[in-house]
């Protein structure tokens, strides 16, 4: 058995590429409200970013640097959604925790991250993210860093296509 198998580390075949459609897939926020994710993503710009597990200290970071970056990024016209695999529960108490502006999608079943094609070790997403316009993917970052995820998107904003 492969080293990465043997460790839970799945590469995946299918990982979308920039230009692809949103897939047609629901998930609850950290309310509990049911999410079409193609129907949200359907105009405008949307930053989607896949993170290992609520609470735990890099995604801390992580979502702490995206809320700090907040007001900026909705300058932008960009509105921001967390995936993981946590429960609504565990999304909701971080969310609450941290005083996130954005919502969170439960995604315990791991559908929208393997319809993304979000490589996952140990059973844990990777950290990964997609800017969606108008539905379609025309930015992604398959290595997604912890911090300054903000100041990377706005930087390479003006230099996007627009499918209209």
């Amino acid at each position: 058995m492969p080293f990465f198998k043997a460790f839970g580390f799945r590469r995946s075949q299918n990982s979308l590429q920039v230009g692809s459609k949103v897939p047609a897939l629901a998930a609850l926020d950290q309310d509990g409200n049911k999410v079409d994710l193609a129907e949200q993503t359907a105009s405008g710009l949307t930053y989607l970013y896949f993170f290992p597990k609520a609470g735990t200290p890099g995604c801390t970071l992580q979502a702490c640097d995206l809320r700090d970056s907040h007001a900026r990024l909705v300058q932008a016209g960009i509105r921001v959604i967390g995936v993981s695999r946590d429960k609504v529960a565990s999304q909701k108490a971080f969310h609450t925790a941290k005083r996130l502006p954005y919502s969170l999608l439960s995604d315990p079943e791991g559908k929208i991250i393997k319809a993304f094609g979000v490589e996952i070790i140990f059973g844990l997403p990777l950290r990964q993210s997609f800017l969606l316009r108008d539905g379609l993917i025309i930015w992604r970052d398959l290595h997604s860093p912890i911090q300054n995820q903000a100041d990377d998107l706005l930087r390479a904003l003006p230099n996007l296509p627009n499918p209209k």
